[in-house]
């Protein structure tokens, strides 16, 4: 997988447009309202000339992000969000989401404890992991949500 280095490369890889198929979240949506994707684009393109390192590193952590989920996918299967279920039907995707808020209840309360009312460093898993945990969990809530876990 070929991470895209710039918005010319993300351009190319059809990732904008990719973006903007299918269920859309309501924040996006709402942007697409009073903005075309052209003018999304060319927002895009402003803040990649303004803070460059910051629009690549987003994209590097993102697909770093990706091949941590694919990596542990690959052990855990999806069974363990879908608590051993199907997902065919309300209940099970409700169990299933309050399944992904409970781990990432977790890594927030960790994080808490550690950061904020220890204030020392943890002696395992690093706070940059426990960061990066809560936003495949974010992203797996998601996928829940839309219908396509563990399809």
């Amino acid at each position: 997988m070929k991470q895209a280095e710039s918005l010319e490369e993300a351009r190319e890889n059809k990732a904008f447009e990719n973006a903007l198929k299918g269920n859309i979240p309501s924040a996006l949506r709402r942007v697409l309202e009073t903005k075309t994707p052209e003018q999304v684009q060319e927002i895009i393109a402003n803040m990649y000339k303004e803070y460059p390192i910051m629009m690549k590193e987003f994209l590097r952590i993102l697909n770093q992000m990706y091949i941590v989920f694919a990596l542990k996918q690959n052990d855990y299967g999806p069974g363990n969000i879908a608590l051993g279920t199907q997902l065919k039907n309300q209940n099970e995707i409700n169990a299933a989401r309050k399944a992904v808020l409970v781990r990432t209840q977790d890594k927030i309360n960790r994080m808490v404890n550690l950061d904020l009312l220890k204030n020392t460093e943890p002696a395992n898993e690093s706070l940059a992991d426990s960061w990066e945990d809560t936003g495949v969990y974010s992203v797996i809530a998601q996928l829940v949500i839309r219908g396509v876990w563990g399809k």
